[in-house]
């Protein structure tokens, strides 16, 4: 009998592919974007998770890959920062691994909320 760790390939697509739709969502409705400017694509695709036409990169220069699981240990760092956060700061977590560059953590919602305020005022 074979033992299967963990989750089936294809429900762990599906999952990335749910929280792809729902960033799709917050784009368009924060970003000025047409249904026709940003989509999630089709699971198995090789490549980015949220494609842009040319409209949606001039608006949102990013190469979007979404990872949703049950838990990442840098919840409980980004848990820490929200906890040391005064009122009116927002909590940012910096990740460094080894021989791999540093990466900020930070509220998914904010961050499209706060970039798409910065993009209206150009």
């Amino acid at each position: 009998m074979k033992w299967q760790l963990g989750m089936k390939t294809s429900s762990a697509k599906a999952k990335g592919r749910s929280l792809a739709k729902k960033i799709v969502g917050w784009l368009v409705h924060l970003g000025g974007l047409s249904d026709k400017d940003v989509h999630a694509t089709n699971s198995g695709v090789t490549g980015k998770d949220i494609t842009f036409s040319q409209v949606g990169v001039s608006i949102w220069p990013f190469a979007i890959e979404c990872k949703k699981h049950a838990a990442f240990a840098v919840y409980q760092h980004y848990d820490q920062a929200r906890s040391n956060a005064e009122e009116g700061e927002q909590p940012l977590l910096i990740i460094e691994a080894n021989r791999r560059e540093p990466l900020v953590v930070v509220d998914a919602q904010w961050f499209f909320r706060t970039y798409a305020e910065g993009q209206k005022q150009e």
